[in-house]
């Protein structure tokens, strides 16, 4: 058995990137996360973007020479207070991902030396905004922190749905899977395709771009269709914010590299009325965006792009899941034949204080929170450290649970309460 060491490095130490990255993206290959934004070229083009003027460090574990776990983390605050080194989170976008080797043979003992290096770690918490907690690399990250005695706290936030396509869980076809859904949904659809194609019928057209220039194009082109949305008549829409643009600019363009970027446009009598952009690694499409055009709402563009990009992927063996990847909607509900459920967890690094001030937050924070809601109206304002939470995802699905709910942009509907936890 080779010797295990931790160490907290500084990416934005440019003499140390070129040899980290190589040893990150192969680490992704080998791990259980298929996001690509937990590739190495996504989490530095989320922190030049959203947290150009933080610190942005990972903590590795090395066996022998081989990197056997690494989780990226930047410097923060919480609440503008508490300082924390935080997941690479943002209402636009989240990149980075805890990455394990699953080819270790002494799993465990490669946990124990990823806490000592957050024990290393000089601010009282470590705060992530949305982990999958059924994960079995962040289960065994919970054992490590309990054997090492480190307080820890997780609130849940929210469901994302998404869809067995190939596999043992799978449906049959695509005929099998319909049958799985409600009779007046495979009515409502039933209607939708006969419209469509009364009206002069629609065309998908999925682009898997490499060129720069075509890339530039593709998008300017998907996300003006949103912009004739309702997103575009609140402000909200991507090409009404500069930053975001630019993010997924870069984002495309390092997807592109790896032939994981994917943009999927319906068309109707040569005009796009529906976009949606996409990544696709080790079997997953993943779709944080889609958007259509309000002018053709009556042919339900966005309903018929997803009928249609399934209808293909079904026939697709290397298509095994479909993963909406924001928060479950009543619309994306529809689709779905599985869930997966997102937390917020804040851990204690062992600093003083810290493990005693999440115990109490944990014992004594939901009934405060209680009382403080009960006595909103007549209370003086209370200052409260939130548990990560966001209102404005901006991503497809919690975008159609804000329209469908008549929910202004950017505020979280009524249904959706759940998506704000709070530590008092």
């Amino acid at each position: 058995m080779s010797t295990l060491r931790w160490q907290v490095l500084d990416i934005t130490d440019e003499s140390a990137l070129t040899k980290l990255g190589e040893e990150w993206n192969e680490l992704w290959e080998r791990s259980a996360v298929t996001h690509a934004t937990a590739r190495w070229e996504q989490v530095l083009s989320w922190q030049r973007i959203f947290a150009p003027d933080s610190r942005l460090l990972a903590v590795t574990v090395h066996e022998g020479e081989h990197l056997r776990a690494a989780l990226p983390l930047v410097q923060s605050r919480a609440r503008k207070i508490v300082p924390v080194w935080r997941s690479l989170w943002s209402h636009w976008a989240w990149a980075g991902d805890l990455l394990v080797d699953s080819l270790s043979s002494h799993p465990d003992a490669v946990f124990d030396h990823l806490v000592d290096g957050v024990r290393s770690l000089r601010r009282p918490w470590l705060w992530f905004d949305a982990v999958d907690l059924s994960q079995a690399r962040w289960q065994d990250l919970l054992a490590a922190l309990d054997r090492r005695k480190l307080s820890h706290v997780a609130r849940d936030r929210f469901p994302v749905g998404k869809i067995v396509i190939h596999g043992p869980n799978a449906p049959r076809d695509f005929a099998a899977y319909q049958a799985s859904w409600s009779g007046n949904f495979r009515r409502q659809m039933r209607k939708m395709v006969r419209r469509a194609e009364e009206l002069g019928g629609v065309q998908l057209e999925i682009h898997r771009p490499h060129n720069r220039l075509d890339i530039a194009e593709l998008l300017q082109r998907g996300f003006a269709v949103e912009d004739r949305g309702w997103k575009g008549a609140a402000g909200s829409s991507v090409l009404r914010t500069p930053i975001a643009m630019k993010f997924y600019q870069e984002q495309a363009e390092d997807l592109a590299k790896e032939s994981q970027l994917e943009l999927a446009f319906l068309r109707h009598k040569g005009v796009d009325i529906a976009f949606e952009y996409a990544w696709f690694s080790k079997g997953v499409y993943c779709t944080p965006k889609v958007g259509y055009d309000e002018q053709y709402s009556h042919l339900s563009p966005g309903q018929l792009i997803r009928y249609l990009t399934l209808e293909r992927f079904f026939k697709d063996p290397s298509r095994k899941e479909f993963d909406f990847v924001g928060p479950l909607s009543e619309a994306t509900a529809k689709w779905v034949n599985e869930t997966y459920n997102i937390s917020s967890l804040v851990v204690s690094t062992g600093r003083v204080g810290s493990n005693l001030l999440l115990k109490l937050i944990e014992e004594y924070g939901p009934k405060l929170k209680q009382l403080i809601r009960r006595n909103r109206e007549t209370a003086e304002p209370q200052v409260t450290v939130a548990l990560p939470a966001s209102n404005e995802c901006d991503d497809r699905n919690l975008s159609t649970v804000n329209r469908e709910s008549n929910t202004p942009p950017g505020q979280v509907a009524p249904a959706s309460a759940t998506l704000k936890s709070e530590l008092v």
